[in-house]
């Protein structure tokens, strides 16, 4: 029995055409999860100042405030800083695993750099401190923390309509 044309054409449309594209939630879920790996290496990295040498955190103070004493409170104040970032890193790393089954942290730590970063955004723009390199940087930092945050909370809505 010979395969007539229209047989020979689906089989070959079906064997040439790309696999289905992924559904969208899938799609979104990826975003999160690789937004989630961005920023939680990035917290990751704060463990480097937490530990580092004090020679180099005068440094680094000098840099930014020259004329700052690097004495107990602003040493204690960096390092605990600097590891709170590493912890909540580590925290969005292991919560990218599986954004799905860890939806309250996910959401958690969404509102809290929703919140967080808005807080530091204000605070920052109306400190009465001269608008150096150093204040516009920290003004982007926390405004994209509070924009990673409202991007976490969004995506995790849509993702859990699915």
């Amino acid at each position: 029995m010979t395969p007539n044309s229209e047989q020979i054409s689906s089989t070959f449309h079906s064997a040439a055409s790309p696999r289905p594209a992924p559904e969208r939630g899938e799609r979104l879920r990826v975003i999160l999860q690789l937004m989630l790996w961005m920023f939680g290496v990035s917290g990751l990295m704060a463990a480097v100042p937490a530990v580092m040498p004090r020679s180099w955190l005068a440094a680094a103070v000098a840099a930014a405030e020259p004329g700052t004493p690097v004495l107990l409170l602003v040493e204690y104040l960096a390092r605990s800083l600097s590891a709170m970032y590493c912890l909540i890193g580590g925290v969005m790393c292991l919560c990218a695993r599986d954004p799905v089954r860890f939806r309250p942290m996910v959401r958690w730590l969404g509102w809290f750099s929703l919140v967080g970063g808005t807080a530091g955004f204000v605070q920052i723009l109306l400190a009465p401190y001269p608008k150096n390199l150093i204040v516009w940087f920290l003004v982007f930092d926390a405004g994209l923390i509070a924009v990673f945050g409202a991007a976490v909370l969004t995506l995790q809505s849509l993702v859990n309509r699915r």
